[in-house]
């Protein structure tokens, strides 16, 4: 703003009132300085936004500036009850990162009625100097959002929102399904099945599915047809396993793996003797054996993307998205034994 008042002969007061469209000016001159701003490739510093905003609300959080984590539905804290309980641990991961560089976190979700609906969180946002946001993961029937993100810097989390397409983090599907497998043959595991369910198979885009028929086609004999169901049947999952002579199945998540072993179980089967059972998406709390996405790392990638992006003044829907894929690890557990 110092080299725009001197270009245009004025205080640099004036630019800034100029800049922020103060209408105590004349509209002629907050044009001419707008103008002579974009000519001279002027930015905003967020950071510097953030701090006038705190003090013209005359409190200071002692945090420095703040990342908003925008939500769908009414409720801001609601995106964290999923039942698996990884959202909540994900966010306190993004919660300690983001404090220990110097930000807060505060939630916000888009139809809240305290807010008053997108358009009104938006100005809300901007009034408290919030210019970084992370997408939280959205429910499957929410693959867009009306939010005009051109004075922020955002970033999602996970692959289920699809408009805009943002810049995003998210564990890599593929490669946790892939390792999955290779532990398996090195077990000595020779006719493996995989099953999910279309809701699943969905919000992570195929990438699980994509990595298992990679190995099937390389090797058919080893790998079984994939079991993608609808509704979910005892009779139809006892068939697949049966006529696939399975000695191991891989789920995609803990509510499949837990409705997998109970009917085995129930109708005779002894595990893991009869039959291997492995989930993708392992919690900390529990005892099967599989993949344990690294929530930890994908938190700090998250928060470290979005600062990098507030920092530099990166606003808005970019026009080539980049995605961060969080390879997960293997876990030793219950229900997976080595035939080899």
């Amino acid at each position: 703003m110092v080299d725009i008042a001197r270009a245009a002969g004025v205080h640099q007061s004036t630019v800034s009132r100029a800049l922020r469209g103060d209408p105590a000016l004349p509209e002629v001159t907050r044009k001419r300085l707008s103008a002579l701003a974009e000519r001279m490739g002027y930015r905003p510093n967020p950071l510097v936004s953030a701090l006038i905003a705190e003090r013209r609300r005359g409190r200071r959080s002692g945090r420095g500036s703040v990342l908003a984590v925008l939500s769908a539905g009414k409720h801001p804290e609601a995106w964290r009850e999923n039942p698996q309980g990884s959202y909540a641990q994900l966010y306190e991961y993004m919660k300690t990162h983001a404090h220990r560089l110097g930000y807060g976190l505060e939630e916000y979700a888009l139809d809240d009625p305290h807010t008053g609906g997108p358009k009104r969180l938006q100005q809300i946002l901007l009034s408290r100097g919030i210019r970084g946001i992370l997408l939280a993961p959205m429910p499957l029937e929410v693959n867009e959002i009306d939010f005009d993100l051109r004075e922020f810097a955002a970033v999602a989390l996970r692959l289920y929102l699809q408009r805009p397409l943002l810049d995003r983090v998210t564990p890599d599907y593929f490669s946790v399904m892939y390792t999955a497998l290779e532990k398996l043959n090195a077990t000595g595991h020779r006719r493996v099945g995989f099953l999910s369910n279309s809701e699943v198979d969905e919000r992570v885009r195929h990438r699980s599915l994509g990595a298992y028929l990679v190995k099937q086609q390389a090797v058919p004999a080893q790998y079984y047809k994939p079991m993608i169901y609808g509704d979910w049947s005892d009779s139809d999952f006892l068939a697949w396993v049966q006529k696939g002579k399975l000695d191991a199945v891989v789920t995609s998540i803990y509510p499949q793996y837990l409705r997998a072993q109970q009917c085995l179980v129930k109708n005779g089967w002894t595990l893991p003797r009869d039959l291997s059972l492995i989930c993708l998406d392992c919690h900390a709390d529990t005892e099967e054996a599989g993949m344990q996405h690294n929530l930890e790392q994908e938190a700090v990638s998250a928060i470290n993307f979005l600062t990098k992006k507030v920092e530099s003044a990166d606003f808005g829907v970019p026009a080539q998205s980049c995605r961060l894929s969080i390879p997960g690890r293997w876990r030793d557990g219950a229900l997976c034994v080595s035939r080899g």
